[in-house]
């Protein structure tokens, strides 16, 4: 059985991989809730809920930072690229420099939140 790595980015904390054995339909739908819509970045593709915003689902920082639309609910990425680096419309391992620049934008959300909070506090 083939897994393919993808990149889970939760509304609330850090974003996680995952090997994925069926990264189709049910999978996809489960982890966003929902619904769901394909958008697309310059070597990675990932699915959000459709209806996220309408249905008021809370906001998705980091997923909106990277694909530049108000995201809202869970994300999911995958690569899209085969390891011969075509793109062939399946989902394949996500690069490891894209899981490490989402994780490290979202350091920089949690560290920018956490000094708002500390600014409005005083």
């Amino acid at each position: 059985m083939k897994l393919t790595r993808a990149l889970i980015i939760p509304t609330e904390g850090m974003p996680t991989t995952t090997l994925v054995a069926s990264p189709e339909g049910d999978f996809i739908n489960a982890t966003v809730g929902g619904w769901f819509d394909c958008v697309r970045g310059e070597r990675f593709h990932g699915y959000v809920n459709d209806t996220g915003l309408i249905d008021g689902l809370p906001f998705n920082p980091i997923a909106s930072i990277i694909f530049g639309r108000v995201i809202c609910g869970n994300a999911i990425l995958f690569g899209s690229f085969s390891t011969e680096n075509e793109y062939d419309g399946h989902e394949h391992h996500i690069e490891e420099n894209i899981i490490e620049g989402v994780k490290r934008q979202w350091f920089l959300w949690k560290h920018n939140a956490d000094e708002r909070e500390m600014r409005a506090s005083i």
